[in-house]
């Protein structure tokens, strides 16, 4: 069990940095707008744009924070 944890908090750091894009459209950075965010919103703005690849990814970051890994790997495996 542990040895998958780790292999898929790997998968996730990885991701995550292949998927780091700088097109910020706001005022607050990238890393801010994730802690002010909740779960509960982020799904929220996810059910207005399915197709929105960065709330899946913003989402994924919450659920990681949480050590929810399974909801984690889904929204990636959406993001991606």
């Amino acid at each position: 069990m542990k040895l998958t944890t780790v292999i898929i908090t790997g998968f996730l750091l990885i991701t995550f940095a292949a998927c780091n894009n700088n097109n910020d459209t706001g005022n607050r950075s990238d890393s801010s707008a994730v802690e002010t965010d909740s779960i509960a919103i982020i799904t929220n703005k996810i059910q207005n744009d399915t197709a929105n690849a960065d709330f899946f990814h913003k989402r994924a970051k919450l659920y990681l924070s949480e050590k929810n890994y399974n909801n984690a790997l889904s929204d990636v495996g959406k993001a991606i």
